[in-house]
């Protein structure tokens, strides 16, 4: 799980900005919405940020995503080499590199983990870890500039001995010490550890709907609290040729990943939708749809859905920018509480919106004051984030959403 996440000299963010999981003393929610891990630290589920276009939401949130990819990514060890920039832009005017600090929970150990990048090489990589309250150096990575050597130190006690010959090999300028995994013969465990928590897991797709009778009850059940007349999804698989696969397998035009795809997967799949609708006399009548033709708000309810069922048994975190123009907004708040009221379920969920009636569900105790954030834009253009509770007497407050739409929490746009 996420405890906090610093950012600084990334896009519109140029000064450190923090964004903390870590839960307040409230009461809304305590038994679904907070999870307390055995060393008493106090985790949210679900934080939600708003601001205005342009005032650098989307910046925060890429910001996490970008460190998420850049230690766990798939990434095919052919698209790499060693002369490919790293895509990170930095605040404008500022030749510093971009810093990322992350603080997080695997197997109930707490890790924290830095980088700091540019647009060449990795400057500092560093992972530490809790133990008996010290922080205990895993990794010290840093190069001082473009020309110099990359210099990897190992904390002695993971007995990486002449191995580390084959991480400074294999560890290129513009890649994790985590992407080198794959490359080095090593089970350490905090280093597999972390890597798995953060590598991108297969996405659950529609097509394998036949292959989980859980994911597929899920799913409907979900749809059909929505208000969809959707009855049933029907998948029909069917393998390709021989022949199509031998091209695939034997084309060198076409990339690995494309190519593995095919032989681990050769099939073709079509999805039909079953509606149960009224006809004119009041009688039940049922209808078949493709996928492709359903709306698309029945579609992201479908992949979105796929994304929360498969959260539930892990600690991963779904991140989802601008909610709200996905879903009708009752959709929108039946998906974050189907997300919230699975107790003990240990995923997060982070998402940026607009859509300011979901504050209030703050006056209506149902969401947190500490789940809510905000972004502004400083004058010179750069990103200021900041929380709802970092207002003194925020909770006298009559109506959350009131004070916001008359200014008082700042984040709109100023329209003249």
């Amino acid at each position: 799980m996420i405890k906090s996440f610093i950012v600084s000299n990334f896009r519109s963010i140029n000064e450190p900005q923090t964004l903390s999981f870590e839960a307040i003393d409230a009461k809304q929610g305590e038994d679904y919405q907070v999870i307390t891990l055995p060393d008493g630290t106090r985790l949210l589920r679900f934080i939600v940020l708003y601001g205005a276009n342009a005032s650098g939401k989307t910046n925060i949130m890429s910001a996490m995503n970008f460190v998420r990819k850049f230690i766990g990514a798939d990434i095919n060890a052919n698209d790499l080499d060693k002369t490919k920039r790293i895509k990170v832009d930095s605040f404008k005017h500022n030749k510093e590199n971009s810093k990322f600090v992350i603080d997080f929970y695997v197997s109930n150990i707490e890790y924290k983990y830095e980088l700091e990048i540019n647009n060449e090489y990795v400057a500092l990589e560093k992972l530490d870890k809790k133990e008996k309250a010290k922080d205990v150096n895993i990794f010290y990575r840093f190069k001082e500039s473009k020309r110099k050597k990359t210099r990897i130190i190992f904390n002695p006690d993971l007995n990486i001995g002449s191995l580390i010959n084959d991480f400074e090999k294999y560890t290129l300028d513009n890649i994790s010490i985590f992407y080198t995994l794959r490359k080095v013969n090593t089970n350490k465990y905090d280093l597999e550890n972390v890597f798995k928590f953060f590598k991108e897991k297969d996405v659950l797709s529609i097509n394998n709907l036949n292959e989980n009778s859980e994911t597929k009850k899920y799913i409907l059940h979900l749809l059909q609290g929505s208000d969809y007349n959707i009855k049933d999804i029907l998948v029909k698989k069917e393998k390709l040729p021989d022949e199509i696969i031998d091209f695939f397998k034997n084309n060198e035009k076409l990339s690995d990943t494309l190519s593995k795809k095919i032989q681990t997967d050769p099939f073709t799949y079509s999805v039909t939708v079953t509606h149960s609708v009224e006809n004119n006399d009041g009688e039940k009548e049922v209808f078949d749809l493709d996928y492709e033709e359903e709306s698309k708000g029945t579609k992201n309810t479908i992949n979105f859905g796929l994304r929360l069922f498969q959260s539930l048994g892990s600690s991963s975190l779904i991140t989802a920018d601008e909610f709200e123009n996905a879903f009708h907004p009752d959709v929108m708040k039946k998906l974050i509480f189907e997300f919230l009221n699975k107790k003990n379920a240990k995923s997060q969920m982070f998402i940026t919106t607009h859509y300011d009636p979901l504050m209030e569900e703050i006056d209506f105790g149902e969401l947190r004051p500490d789940s809510f954030y905000f972004t502004e834009k400083k004058a010179d253009g750069s990103t200021e984030l900041y929380a709802l509770t970092d207002f003194r007497g925020y909770d006298k407050l009559e109506s959350i959403r009131s004070a916001y739409r008359t200014g008082q929490l700042g984040a709109l746009p100023k329209i003249y």
